[in-house]
């Protein structure tokens, strides 16, 4: 009998204490009747509450021993009262909220109050829950008499206070939202100084700048073009506008030197003046390759069909390679028109 008390007065101690899971040491009778040392593990002893419910709280460390009396169970490191604690109603951090009360262990709320998600709320006031439950105020207005009310020179728009004087978004009315650039002065929207609208809601631009917008809202420059001034016109060095586009008179073999230029056949525009390729000559209609030896043409020996040009056996003009060969499309049977083309048996292959 003795060694259960014992026992029940080590649970009870441990219940009270709150201490974390540890083993508390003494002494107790054995069967003998002398005293001797035992252990009894308290890890598993729990705090229940006056609502039925158990709490159990290890962070207090085993050396801080809060003792609790009577109905308090602790909460942290503090004892509550459960039963009549306006913030540990019925529990551990159960608050009743504004005007509530705490009754054996319940929330009651008062006659200005509703219960609003498990809370007392006073309706008439409360930003998060005016004039009824869930009905939360926009940012910066004030709940009275349970309805939201803006400061002084705002006005509610899409559940928010707004300055239509100066709110790029509710810009002289609510929903009038100003265009990317644009700021609202004195409820209306303006673009920064130099800039315009161009289109309904369309975003500033400058008409001095602005490609698409040059001189006038619309007025795009072609391709290639750089708004200058309010005027399209061709940036970058040796760019010119030549057939209303911009042309490179340093490469442009159409505009070599000038709009209008045009190298002969063969040439090509380098720095503004035409001249042949590397291993052509130039002629009187343009370009053509430059003449080798046949005997050593590229380190071959040409055909008596072939010609050297620019280190390459090539076929004498008016023939065409053909297997091998040079041919005359306009006499040879066998590719009579075009390569390939074989003449019928008993034809023969007239001017093609």
């Amino acid at each position: 009998m003795r060694t259960l008390q014992w026992l029940l007065a080590a649970g009870l101690f441990g219940a009270l204490c709150g201490c974390d899971p540890e083993v508390v040491t003494g002494t107790a009778p054995d069967a003998s009747g002398v005293d001797a040392p035992v252990g009894v593990d308290v890890a598993a002893v729990d705090v229940v509450t006056p609502d039925g419910s158990v709490s159990v709280d290890a962070a207090v460390a085993p050396d801080a021993l809060v003792m609790c009396a009577g109905t308090q169970i602790r909460c942290g490191s503090a004892c509550v009262d459960p039963s009549a604690d306006v913030n540990n109603c019925g529990g551990c951090g159960r608050s009743c909220g504004v005007g509530g009360t705490c009754t054996a262990g319940r929330c009651m709320c008062g006659a200005a109050a509703v219960t609003c998600n498990g809370t007392c709320a006073n309706v008439a006031s409360d930003t998060a829950n005016c004039g009824r439950c869930g009905n939360a105020c926009p940012a910066g207005a004030t709940c009275a008499s349970g309805a939201c009310v803006c400061p002084a020179g705002t006005v509610t728009c899409n559940n928010a206070c707004a300055v239509l004087a100066t709110d790029t978004a509710h810009c002289g009315r609510c929903g009038n939202r100003c265009a990317t650039g644009e700021s609202c002065v004195s409820g209306a929207c303006v673009c920064p100084a130099g800039m315009v609208t161009c289109g309904g809601g369309g975003a500033c631009v400058s008409l001095a700048a602005d490609a698409r917008n040059c001189g006038a809202c619309g007025r795009a420059c072609p391709g290639g073009q750089a708004c200058v001034s309010g005027a399209c016109a061709c940036a970058g060095g040796g760019l010119m506008m030549c057939g209303g586009a911009c042309a490179n008179t340093q490469t442009d073999a159409a505009n070599c030197g000038a709009c209008g230029s045009a190298c002969r056949t063969g040439q090509v525009c380098t720095a503004g003046a035409c001249v042949c390729p590397t291993g052509s000559m130039p002629t009187p209609t343009g370009c053509t390759l430059t003449l080798g030896n046949p005997q050593n043409c590229g380190g071959a020996q040409c055909r008596s069909d072939q010609f050297c040009a620019s280190g390459a056996c090539t076929c004498l003009p008016g023939l065409t390679a053909a297997g091998g060969r040079c041919v005359n499309l306009q006499s040879d049977g066998q590719n009579c028109g075009a390569v390939g083309t074989q003449c019928p048996m008993g034809q023969a292959c007239v001017a093609g």
